[in-house]
């Protein structure tokens, strides 16, 4: 990302820096037509060359950018938690569903619940359980394609 030529003297050492801003660690993104920040960890490598790293370290970069995630029948459940606005739009039928899944019985853990509903499709809503009728499904799917309210 960024390059300082110093002369030294044999021996010498020099201290050189550069800022890495937000572009710094954006790719362009073509599902959202713009530049996009993931969060995470990330390397940055210090050397002559890419063949010739000396030195290396590690940042954690926290983003708030997010692609909306665009919904259809075959759209996982677990896919809409990531997003807090659609998470909100479903909690009411998570809570119906995992009460569907084997209510009182204790071989199936609260944590097996929930992964089964982070695997499940939307139109399982509708299939499996009765929780919506086809209708009701389309405009819950039109809902969370609209946004935030």
């Amino acid at each position: 990302k960024g390059f300082e030529k110093v002369n030294l003297e044999p021996g010498e050492t020099r201290s050189v820096g550069f800022i890495l801003d937000r572009r710094s660690f954006a790719y362009f993104s073509m599902e959202i037509d713009d530049w996009f920040v993931e969060s995470g960890d990330y390397t940055l490598l210090a050397g002559s060359s890419s063949r010739d790293i000396r030195s290396r370290a590690r940042v954690m970069v926290e983003s708030g950018d997010r692609i909306p995630v665009s919904c259809g029948m075959n759209t996982l459940v677990g896919d809409l938690l990531g997003d807090p606005e659609k998470a909100a739009k479903i909690q009411g039928m998570l809570k119906t569903m995992e009460q569907r899944f084997s209510p009182g019985d204790e071989a199936v853990t609260k944590e097996m619940r929930r992964a089964m509903l982070n695997a499940m499709p939307l139109r399982n809503f509708v299939n499996f359980g009765g929780v919506m009728s086809f209708d009701e499904l389309e405009a819950l799917i039109n809902d969370l394609n609209a946004g935030p309210d």
